[in-house]
């Protein structure tokens, strides 16, 4: 299972010009690109560290809560159009400025291309932008021995419906003895986005190092970010 925390807050360069002496500069002096404000666009991974892309379909999209160090931050997953080279899919991270990294990924995982837009909750949205993409170093976990395992099949609300769901609870002792557990819950309904399996899409994570809800999801989802043609 492949999982990972989305990339955290971006800084945005100011793109202003501070002149200590000399005349003032006249309207038009300086270029038109050079005046506007550009984010700094974060790399992503050449690999998509979330759901298996073989068992996702074109429209599907899911929205998770994630905490992690006490912050907690919505989340938007959303699949756009299939072509040869695999499934366009999107990530954005729902703050006031809403940063989506749409992603075109094979069925093995590869990410060919990815592209970044920043959009806020008012005014215009900017250009998407090309992002560099770093090898995957997957996330070093401590090593740890399964002690028990618990599976429990139950109905669980969310949002504003019902879902039939496999709650697995797992007890791991580290090295020095001590003992933590970590709680997965499953629905055969949920989009496999986040991440998925034979029991299906993630509904709800618990670990010491990151917490994950699930809070809606449905089908028929389009990109935010325009991709360039």
């Amino acid at each position: 299972m492949r999982w990972t925390a989305f990339p955290a807050a971006l800084l945005l360069l100011s793109g202003c010009f501070l002149f200590s002496s000399g005349p003032r500069s006249r309207t038009g002096d300086t270029p038109e690109d050079l005046q506007k404000t550009r984010p700094v666009i974060p790399p992503t991974w050449d690999v998509f560290p979330y759901g298996d892309p073989a068992r996702l379909q074109p429209g599907e999209w899911a929205r998770y809560r994630v905490t992690e160090k006490g912050a907690s931050h919505e989340i938007t997953m959303g699949v756009g159009a299939r072509n040869a080279a695999g499934l366009w899919i999107e990530v954005v991270e729902e703050f006031e400025t809403r940063r989506a990294s749409a992603q075109l990924v094979a069925a093995d995982g590869a990410v060919s291309k990815a592209y970044y837009r920043e959009i806020p909750r008012q005014g215009s949205a900017g250009p998407a932008y090309e992002q560099e993409r770093k090898q995957y170093v997957p996330p070093s976990d401590p090593t740890l021995s399964e002690r028990s395992r618990t599976t429990d099949r139950r109905d669980l609300a969310v949002g504003n419906r019902t879902l039939p769901v496999v709650e697995v609870k797992v007890a791991f002792e580290d090295m020095s003895g001590r003992r933590m557990e970590e709680e997965w819950i499953w629905s055969a309904g949920v989009p496999q986005l986040f991440a998925g399996g034979e029991l299906g899409g993630l509904v709800r994570k618990k670990t010491a190092a990151q917490s994950v809800e699930l809070l809606d999801f449905g089908t028929g989802y389009k990109l935010v970010v325009d991709i360039p043609r």
